[in-house]
C-alpha cells in the first residue's frame, strides 16, 4: 500500500473506527467526488485567465527571467505559467544555447576528482546547462563519486520494494541511503524506465456527518436577530457584527471555529456585505468584543460557499504556531497532513480543497506568506504546511500542537526539499509552560545580544566565538528547540538556521546591527520570573561580561560592556539615522586620542579612542575651538545612552542587586569612520556580588570556577546570603508570589 494510504501500527483507523477509507482505483467515483474534481480543475485553470499576459511576456522575453522566476514575480505556480505559455502558443527559449569549447580535463577535475555537482561545473565553465558536462562525462566513460556510490551501495531491488510495495516516497528512500536529495533515486528510476507511483491512489478520508454539530450553529438560534437585519434597508458592518456577536454567544459549542449557513436567495444584502466588506465587519466585531492590539485573542470572520464562519484566533506569544509564524511545518507523511485537511473540511461543511483554501486565507494570516491557503492543502506529495494553516486545522479539529508533535518532522524550509536534509529545526520541541519557553529564549538573548547577531536579509542567527567549548555550549542550548541546523563557517562563527533566527526576532531580538539600533531588553526578560532573569545574566557573563578578583584585597566584581554607534556612513541610510558627529569632531580623535594599530592577522582595523578623562580635559581647554567641539561631543555622549545597559541595570535592581555604569571610551574606526560610545556596567558591592554569584553563576567552566574561587574567600558571607535567598524563596512560596 502507498505511504499516504497506510495507517501507523499504533493508531486506529480514525475516531472510534467510524472513519472509512476509499481508494479511487478500487471504487468508482461518486457524483459528488466527480463534481469536486471538476470544480477543483476548473478553479485551477480559471486562474490562467487572470494572469497579466503582457507582463508575463515582458518578464520572460525582455527581462530574460525563467518561467519559475516569472511565476514567483506574478504570484502564480510554475505549472500555471507553463499552461499560459501553451495556451498563448509561446515558444520557450532554448536551454543550452550554442555549446562552447569545454576543457574535458577541467570537467574531470571538477566532477570526478573533486566530486562537485554537474550544475556547479556548468557554472564554473560558463555553460548554460549541464548537458555538455553530462555528454563529456559519458563520452569518456567517467563516473562521478556519486554515481559510483549509487552503483555500489544502492540496491535497486530494495529501492523497488520500498517504493512499490511499502509506498515510500523517492525522497524518503534517498534519505535511507544517506542522501539529502531525491535526485539520485530519480536517476536510478530513469535508467530502469521505472515510473514512480503518483497520486493515482489518492486517499479520501470520510467522517460521520455528526461532527458538523461541534461547529455548526442553527440559524433558528438567532432567527429574530436575522429578521431585524433583513428589514434594514442598508446593512452596515456594525449591524452585521452585532448579529455575529449574538451568533457567538448563542452557541454552546466550545470550538474555536463556528459556522452557520446563509440563504443567498433570501439574504442577498447579508451576502453582499460579507462578500464586499468582510474585513470591516471583522474589525467592528473585535471592537464589540473589546479586543485590543495587546489581546491574546481576536475574532476572524470568513464567508465561503454561502457559509458564515467565525474563528477565535489565539495570538499568544507562547503558542509555538505564533512563534513560528508562517514557517513550513513538515509532517512525517502526507497521510498525516490530509487526515487533518479532510477532517477540517468535514467539520466545516466544505466539499472542496478550493473552498477550504479560500477560508484559510480569510481566517488566518496565511496571506502574509508566499502563495495562498490552497497551496498548502492541494493534493500533492508535499508533506509540509504553513504554520498559519496548521493552526487553523488544529483549532478546527480540537487538537493541540503537542498532540501531533510526534508527526512533525521539521520546521523551516529544508534545502533541496530533502526529507532529512539540511536546514530547519528537525524533531522540534514544543514545551507548554510559559516560563520554560521564556528561559529557552532568555539563554540566546543573554549570549546573542553580546556575541551574536541576526542577518538582516536571510535571518540566520550567527554566534561569533573563538572558544570551541563556548560554541559547544551554545549548540547544546539550541537543542532545547530541537535539532536546529547549524554550520560552522570558520573557527569563529556558528550560523544557525534562518527559521531559528526568525523565532528569535519574533520574541524581540533585533536583526542587523544591534549597536546602531540601540535596542533594550524585551518585556519577557525585564519583567520575567527570577529564573528567566537569572538565565539571561548567566549567559551574558561568558560573552561581554567579566569577573575580576583583586587578590591583595580578595575583592571581586562583575563587569560588562555595551556600545552605541553614533556615526557609521555606510549604514546611516540603511538604518535611517543621521550622525551628529562631524569631521571637526573626528579631528579631536586624530589630535588627542590614543591610536591602536591594526592587527591584520586577527582582523583588527586601526582605531583611535578617547577616554572620559581626555574628553573632560578637552572641554576645559583654553583653545575655544577645541573646548567647543569637546563640549558638543560630550553632549552627544550624554544624549546617546545605551538602552540595553540601562534595562539590564534596572532588571538587576528588581532582582535585588545594585549595579552602576560609567563611560568607558569613545572609539573612532579609521577605515569605516564608525564612531561608537562604550559604557561599562559594574556590580561591585560585596553582598551584591555574592548574591549575583549564587543566583547567576556564569554558564562557562572557567569563569564559574573563578567566581567559586572568590566565594570561598568569604565563607561566612556566603552562608548569610544563602540563608537570605532561602528565606526569600520560602516567603514567596508561601505567599504564592513571584520574585
Amino acid at each position: 500500500m502507498r505511504e499516504i494510504d497506510e495507517f501507523s501500527d499504533d493508531e486506529p483507523h480514525l475516531e472510534d473506527g467510524r472513519t472509512k477509507v476509499r481508494d479511487y482505483e478500487e471504487h468508482p467515483l461518486t457524483t459528488t467526488e466527480r463534481d469536486e474534481i471538476i470544480r477543483e480543475y476548473n478553479a485551477e485553470h480559471s486562474i490562467i485567465g487572470e494572469i497579466d499576459t503582457e507582463e508575463a511576456h515582458r518578464l520572460y522575453y525582455d527581462e530574460g527571467l525563467s518561467q519559475r522566476k516569472v511565476a514567483e514575480v506574478l504570484g502564480y505556480s510554475r505549472d500555471q505559467i507553463r499552461r499560459l505559455f501553451k495556451t498563448q502558443g509561446w515558444e520557450p527559449r532554448s536551454v543550452g544555447g550554442v555549446e562552447k569549447e569545454i576543457d574535458h580535463q577541467e570537467v574531470h577535475r571538477i566532477c570526478v576528482e573533486e566530486g562537485r555537482p554537474k550544475k556547479e561545473a556548468a557554472e564554473i565553465l560558463g555553460c548554460k546547462s549541464t548537458r555538455p558536462i553530462t555528454r563529456i562525462l559519458k563520452e569518456n566513460d567517467w563516473k562521478t563519486p556519486l554515481e559510483v556510490k549509487m552503483e555500489t551501495e544502492i540496491d535497486p531491488d530494495e529501492v523497488h520494494r520500498l517504493h512499490y510495495d511499502e509506498g515510500w516516497s523517492l525522497t524518503r528512500i534517498a534519505n535511507r541511503y544517506g542522501y539529502e536529495s531525491k535526485d539520485i533515486i530519480q536517476k536510478l528510476f530513469r535508467e530502469r524506465d521505472w515510473i514512480p507511483v503518483g497520486l493515482a491512489r489518492q486517499t479520501v478520508y470520510e467522517f460521520p456527518s455528526e461532527i458538523e454539530e461541534d461547529h455548526r450553529i442553527e440559524s433558528g438560534r438567532i432567527s429574530s436577530v436575522f429578521e431585524q437585519l433583513r428589514k434594514k434597508e442598508n446593512i452596515s458592518p456594525l449591524d452585521m457584527a452585532h448579529c455575529i456577536e449574538d451568533m457567538i454567544f448563542s452557541s454552546p459549542s466550545k470550538s474555536r471555529v463556528k459556522w452557520m449557513e446563509i440563504q443567498p436567495e433570501q439574504d442577498t444584502k447579508i451576502t453582499e456585505i460579507l462578500e464586499d466588506r468582510r474585513l470591516e465587519v471583522e474589525s467592528a466585531l473585535n471592537e464589540l468584543l473589546d479586543v485590543s492590539e495587546d489581546s491574546n485573542e481576536k475574532a476572524r470572520v470568513g464567508f465561503v460557499d454561502g457559509k458564515l464562519y467565525v474563528r477565535k484566533q489565539d495570538l499568544s506569544e507562547y503558542n509555538w504556531l505564533n512563534i513560528y509564524d508562517n514557517e513550513l511545518f513538515y509532517l512525517t507523511s502526507t497521510e498525516d497532513k490530509f487526515r487533518l485537511v479532510h477532517e477540517t473540511r468535514a467539520r466545516l461543511g466544505l466539499s472542496t480543497n478550493t473552498d477550504l483554501g479560500n477560508l484559510i486565507d480569510q481566517l488566518s494570516d496565511r496571506g502574509d506568506a508566499t502563495g495562498s491557503g490552497y497551496s498548502d492543502i492541494k493534493e500533492t506529495t508535499d508533506e509540509h504546511v504553513r504554520a498559519e494553516t496548521l493552526h487553523l486545522l488544529l483549532d478546527t479539529t480540537g487538537k493541540s500542537l503537542q498532540d501531533i508533535q510526534g508527526k512533525i518532522h521539521c520546521i523551516g524550509k529544508i534545502r533541496s526539499g530533502a526529507y532529512e536534509g539540511k536546514g530547519g529545526i528537525r524533531n522540534p520541541q514544543f514545551p507548554t509552560d510559559p516560563e520554560a519557553i521564556d528561559v529557552m529564549f532568555s539563554k540566546f538573548f543573554g549570549l546573542g545580544l553580546s556575541d551574536g547577531h541576526i542577518e538582516k536579509v536571510y535571518s540566520q542567527f550567527v554566534y561569533a566565538e573563538i572558544d570551541p567549548d563556548r560554541r559547544g555550549i551554545v549548540i547544546e542550548h539550541s537543542k532545547d528547540f530541537g535539532d536546529v541546523h547549524y554550520h560552522e563557517n570558520n573557527e569563529k562563527q556558528t550560523q544557525f538556521a534562518s527559521v531559528f533566527g526568525r523565532a528569535l526576532r519574533k520574541r524581540g531580538f533585533p536583526a542587523g546591527d544591534k549597536c546602531i539600533q540601540s535596542i533594550g531588553l524585551p518585556e519577557f526578560i525585564m519583567h520575567g520570573s527570577p529564573e528567566v532573569v537569572f538565565t539571561y545574566f548567566r549567559n551574558l557573563w561568558p560573552e561581554d561580561g567579566c569577573f575580576s578578583i583583586e587578590y591583595h584585597r580578595n575583592i571581586g566584581y562583575f563587569t560588562w560592556d555595551r556600545s552605541v554607534v553614533i556615526k557609521d556612513p555606510a549604514k546611516e541610510s540603511e538604518y535611517g539615522f543621521e550622525s551628529l558627529v562631524t569631521d571637526d569632531h573626528l579631528e579631536l580623535f586624530e589630535k588627542y586620542g590614543t591610536r591602536v594599530e591594526e592587527d591584520l592577522e586577527n582582523g583588527f582595523k586601526e582605531e583611535i579612542y578617547l577616554t572620559p578623562t581626555i574628553l573632560e580635559e578637552l572641554t576645559k581647554s583654553k583653545n575655544f575651538d577645541v573646548s567647543s567641539l569637546a563640549k558638543e561631543l560630550n553632549e552627544i555622549v550624554l544624549s546617546n545612552q545605551s538602552q540595553l545597559l540601562n534595562d539590564e541595570i534596572e532588571t538587576l535592581r528588581r532582582a535585588g542587586v545594585h549595579a552602576n555604569q560609567r563611560l568607558l571610551k569613545l572609539t573612532y574606526q579609521i577605515e569605516s569612520s564608525r564612531v561608537s560610545i562604550s559604557r561599562r556596567g559594574k556590580i561591585y558591592r560585596k553582598r551584591d556580588v555574592m548574591r549575583t554569584a549564587l543566583q547567576m553563576l556564569p554558564d562557562d567552566i572557567r569563569k564559574s570556577a573563578k567566581v567559586e574561587e572568590w566565594m570561598n574567600f568569604w565563607p561566612k558571607l556566603r552562608r548569610e546570603v544563602e540563608r537570605e535567598l532561602a528565606d526569600l524563596d520560602n516567603n514567596h512560596g508561601n505567599n504564592g508570589e513571584s520574585h
